[in-house]
């Protein structure tokens, strides 16, 4: 399942110099930190391959859009 995320956001990761190949990905992932200011898109993509609520259930787009109105979103459930 991972790698179908990476693959599907591959240029994005591509261009921010962030590994696509899963392990490698976890590995980048654990030793790094994303900012939201700075790589929104990333931030997100991150946060969904490792389960992170706020960012399941949506696009990249719709999760973008909710997540520059307020940082803090946490869904309802």
């Amino acid at each position: 399942m991972l790698g179908e995320v990476l693959d599907k956001y591959k240029d994005i990761l591509i261009k921010a110099e962030i590994p696509t190949e899963p392990e490698a990905f976890v590995k980048y992932t654990v030793k790094n930190t994303v900012y939201s200011e700075v790589n929104l898109p990333v931030y997100i993509i991150i946060g969904y391959a490792f389960g992170d609520k706020r960012f399941t259930g949506k696009t990249l787009e719709e999760n973008i859009a909710i997540y520059e109105k307020d940082p803090k979103y946490v869904p309802q459930n």
